[in-house]
């Protein structure tokens, strides 16, 4: 197995999201400062190797080794390089994964690119391209969390909503969960959500030539989560359906699976396309921008 993903500072991690500074009334202000804090380095570094290894997961497989590139500028000093590494080698030793190698250069702004290697076992292999008509559908956690928690941090409600913060901050690859399914179940298609949980229900559709129906209410979703909704205006199946970063799993199976990891959302049918039920009727999300790397 053999996977990449690279990591640009304004697209998948922001200025106003880099740092932190502990106030007099012990609260954590994330607003108004740049990416040259050192404490936000450690979750660039940890994040840059867990969409990585979370590609290898959304395969079914177990990641292996690592290599890493990265452009700099001037401003990332010893300090932050040192910490941004703390991340990287947390993760890597987390999934048991080895860093092999990579390279380094000057930059005007941060840019990273991983490189992953990952094996099977016993030849078992999941692919997006899977799915059939009467699977069910899962999904290994909750959505939406992610984009929840970079609203509280761009609004200076960090310490408000924790949980989501973490979740954003520093995601964790569903590794174990995958691999259990794939190695338990027969004629698993998955996929890992880093677009969004419609975006990656839409690709597992074209690619396997199905549709999907989704029941947005089986959907988990935490009290913090909803209350941070409600504070920021915003639609909770809105963020759950399009915020992406989540990096939680989707899976079509018609195999046994483990009650307690997985969630049954939905079943596959014949056809095309998706289908989102929400509230005992069809949820229009023609109107929802699915996050588009060029656009």
């Amino acid at each position: 197995m053999l996977s990449t993903d690279a990591m640009v500072e304004g697209v998948h991690f922001l200025p106003c999201t880099a740092a932190s500074v502990e106030l007099a009334d012990g609260k954590t202000d994330f607003r108004n400062f740049t990416f040259e804090e050192k404490k936000f380095a450690y979750y660039i570094g940890w994040k840059v190797v867990a969409v990585n290894v979370s590609d290898i997961a959304a395969m079914g497989g177990l990641p292996t080794y690592f290599l890493l590139s990265a452009s700099l500028p001037k401003a990332c000093d010893e300090d932050w390089i040192n910490n941004f590494l703390q991340g990287v080698i947390e993760c890597c030793s987390t999934f048991s994964v080895k860093l092999v190698g990579g390279d380094l250069t000057g930059g005007d702004k941060v840019y990273l690119c991983g490189t992953i290697m990952g094996k099977t076992v016993n030849a078992r292999l999941a692919k997006r391209s899977s799915a059939k008509p009467g699977q069910k559908i899962l999904v290994s956690g909750h959505f939406g969390r992610s984009a929840a928690g970079l609203w509280a941090l761009s609004q200076g409600q960090a310490s408000e909503f924790p949980n989501l913060v973490k979740a954003h901050l520093k995601p964790i690859p569903r590794v174990k969960e995958a691999f259990d399914l794939v190695h338990n179940a027969e004629n698993v298609a998955l996929m890992d959500a880093s677009d969004g949980l419609l975006d990656c229900l839409q690709q597992i559709s074209e690619q396997s030539g199905v549709r999907l129906k989704l029941d947005l209410n089986a959907l988990p979703r935490e009290a913090e989560f909803m209350r941070c909704a409600e504070l920021a205006g915003h639609k909770p199946q809105e963020w759950m359906l399009i915020g992406g970063e989540d990096y939680e799993l989707i899976a079509c199976t018609d195999g046994d699976f483990d009650h307690d990891t997985w969630i049954e959302v939905g079943y596959v049918t014949e056809g095309q396309g998706v289908e989102v039920n929400y509230k005992e009727s069809h949820f229009d999300f023609d109107a929802l921008k699915i996050f588009d790397h060029f656009c």
